[in-house]
């Protein structure tokens, strides 16, 4: 039969088995909590966007005009990327209906041309670009994008 000095032996033989210092490994779980909750925060920032936007770049063929769709604020921008002397100009549809141009007539030099649109949330916009001589367009295919 066991005193209470053997039982009192037996269970601190069996505690010398766990890590003296349990805050070590309290530490790592916390760690780990708060690792996992700061990852689970950052993705539902990410990914809780209640209003998508989109953002697209088109260019003509030969890369002498480009343009930007910018969906937060309906902007379209007009780059003139070729020291030419000839504009470059976007044209701009709301679901398939011409809605009206953005040019850019400043030359390689200057600035790109910001012009501003309103379009209902959701619409599908499409836009062309093309390098403009006055006379001849060389333009790019429809790019499609949504406001």
């Amino acid at each position: 039969m066991r005193t209470r000095n053997a039982e009192s032996e037996s269970r601190e033989g069996a505690r010398s088995s766990r890590p003296k210092n349990r805050s070590v490994g309290r530490s790592k779980r916390v760690l780990a909590v708060l690792g996992a909750a700061g990852l689970l925060t950052a993705a539902a920032s990410v990914f809780a966007v209640s209003t998508a936007y989109a953002n697209s770049a088109y260019c003509n063929p030969d890369g002498s005009a480009c343009a930007e769709f910018r969906s937060y604020g309906e902007k379209l921008i007009v780059h003139d990327e070729m020291a030419d002397g000839v504009g470059a100009v976007a044209f701009i549809y709301d679901n398939g209906v011409y809605y009206g141009y953005c040019l850019n007539n400043k030359g390689y030099d200057a600035p790109p041309v910001t012009c501003d649109y309103s379009f209902p949330e959701g619409s599908k916009v499409q836009y062309k670009v093309c390098n403009w001589d006055g006379d001849d367009f060389n333009c790019s295919e429809y790019r499609q994008d949504v406001a």
